[in-house]
C-alpha cells in the first residue's frame, strides 16, 4: 500500500468502538512516524477517565538515530517528564499499533500501566505473546496487568500492519549497514 492509500485510509475509518477509536489515533501516530522516515509505529496512554494523555510515535531514526524512542517508550517519557512523582497508572491504558517488544514492554510494566493493548502483532519481535519468557521477577510484577490484541476491525489491524511493514525493509537495511 502506498502512502497516500494509507493516509485515505485512516482519514476514511469509522471507529465503532472505544479500542478503535484510541487504536485510531495510535495508528495516525503511526502515520507520523512512517511519514518522518521511521517505523511506522504510534502510541496513546489513556486514563481511567478515557483521556488522552499522552501520544507519540516511533522517533528511532528521525529526527537524529536515538535507538531508545520507540513509540511506547516516547509516550513513557512524555508522560513521565509532565508528571514528575510517581503515579498510579494501574487504571490506564497503552494502546500501540504494534505488539511491544521486550524493552517496550518492559518499560511499561515498570511504570505500572495497568492495560495494553495493541493493532497487530509482532511474530518476530513481540513480547506480549512471549512474556513467560521474561524473568519470574518480571512475570510476577505484571501478574495483575492487562496485555492483549485489542478488539478491532480486520481493516485497522490492516492499517496498522501496513504502516509498520511499509519501510521495515529500508530501515533494516539502514540498521545493518551501521554495524
Amino acid at each position: 500500500m502506498k502512502l497516500n492509500e494509507i493516509k485515505t485510509k485512516i482519514n476514511e475509518f469509522e471507529p465503532k468502538s472505544n479500542d478503535e477509536k484510541y487504536m485510531l489515533l495510535a495508528c495516525q501516530e503511526a502515520y507520523k512516524a512512517y511519514e518522518s522516515g521511521n517505523f511506522g509505529i504510534g502510541a496513546i496512554l489513556v486514563d481511567e477517565n478515557g483521556s488522552v494523555v499522552s501520544k507519540g510515535h516511533n522517533s528511532v531514526f528521525n529526527p537524529s538515530f536515538r535507538s531508545d524512542l520507540h513509540a511506547e517508550m516516547v509516550v513513557m517519557n512524555q508522560f513521565e517528564s509532565h508528571h514528575i512523582t510517581k503515579q498510579d497508572l494501574s487504571k490506564y491504558t497503552l494502546y500501540t499499533s504494534l505488539e511491544p517488544c521486550p524493552m517496550c514492554l518492559a518499560r511499561v510494566i515498570t511504570a505500572g500501566v495497568g492495560t495494553v493493548k495493541y493493532a497487530c502483532v509482532d511474530k518476530d519481535g513481540g513480547m506480549v505473546s512471549r512474556i513467560l519468557s521474561f524473568p519470574p521477577v518480571w512475570q510476577e510484577i505484571a501478574s495483575n496487568r492487562n496485555f492483549t490484541q485489542a478488539l478491532i476491525s480486520s481493516e485497522l489491524q490492516k492499517i496498522a500492519s501496513e504502516l509498520f511493514l511499509s519501510n521495515v525493509a529500508q530501515l533494516d537495511n539502514e540498521l545493518k549497514n551501521n554495524k
